[in-house]
């Protein structure tokens, strides 16, 4: 049985990335490991007080209310009746795993954060080198 800390980051990789390639849920779940492992402490040590840290990821809005498309993907839990859904969480499951263990190989060189290219640069992102993985931007900060 998979670890609260598993779990929590597993369903943080399929409400950000459930749409997204492979290799970008693999890159979500390694930003969580990064974060949690930041050499400046400037996030939590474990990967649930990451994830569930204020203000940090929108699938796990602090806001109240939180805007509607936070509110919605709040709520989205992987279901075996959605086939697409369901594969994606999957996906989630094996993109963790590829995070654990001697060896393992981040594909983002260390990035600790990242935003969706549909929505403008942030500024906390502005002239940082950026890796693509999918939909997603990858920074190191």
């Amino acid at each position: 049985m998979d670890s609260y800390d598993e779990v929590i980051t597993e369903l943080c990789c399929f409400r950000e990335a459930s749409d997204q390639p492979y290799p970008a849920k693999v890159a979500v779940c390694w930003v969580i490991v990064n974060r949690s492992k930041d050499p400046e402490n400037r996030w939590p040590k474990t990967l649930a007080e990451v994830v569930l840290e204020h203000a940090q990821f929108a699938s796990f809005p602090t806001k109240t209310p939180p805007n509607p498309n936070e509110a919605a993907n709040a709520l989205r839990f992987p279901t075996r009746t959605d086939p697409m859904g369901w594969q994606a969480w999957q996906d989630c499951l094996n993109a963790f795993d590829t995070t654990q263990g001697e060896g393992a190989t981040d594909p983002t060189g260390g990035c600790n954060s990242y935003w969706d290219s549909s929505i403008t640069t942030p500024n906390w992102a502005v002239g940082k080198p950026v890796k693509k993985i999918g939909r997603l931007n990858f920074v190191k900060l």
